[in-house]
């Protein structure tokens, strides 16, 4: 599968899964967006590679959020801590809905424990808010 044709199937899978979401919460409409970012830049040199992800899309998130997800490719940038220098990276951006209870946000950490684990990353940042999720 090409590239863009595995982002296109991701974005597609990710958009239903998060339908299944909403129609979970659909009596109450309120739900938890979370959003993981994951750099690709590898300590060392080097970049995560496609194959590499998506192994790790299937070994770590698939199982625990069966229900569905969203991938977003995109560029990051930081600061090296001390430093004055601004680092860039591509990166792609995990987005979750789910219904906000210990379950959901222990997933998460998993997953953010595993990449930092599996890549030497020294850091995943996690964004959680309240969201009203009609459809």
């Amino acid at each position: 599968m090409s590239r863009g044709s595995y982002s296109q199937a991701l974005c597609w899978w990710g958009a239903l899964g998060v339908l299944a979401v909403l129609a979970a919460c659909a009596g109450s409409g309120h739900a938890v967006r979370s959003e993981l970012f994951f750099g690709l830049g590898r300590p060392g040199g080097g970049e995560v590679s496609p194959g590499q992800w998506r192994d790790f899309v299937d070994r770590e998130i698939v199982d625990r959020f069966p229900d569905g997800f969203t991938v977003i490719p995109a560029d990051g940038a930081w600061r090296e801590p001390g430093g004055a220098r601004t680092m860039r990276e591509p990166a792609r951006i995990l987005v979750i809905l789910h219904p906000g209870d210990a379950a959901s946000s222990a997933k998460l950490d998993e997953i953010r424990s595993a990449y930092r684990r599996q890549f030497g990353q020294g850091s995943v940042l996690r964004v959680d808010g309240p969201v009203q999720a009609d459809f």
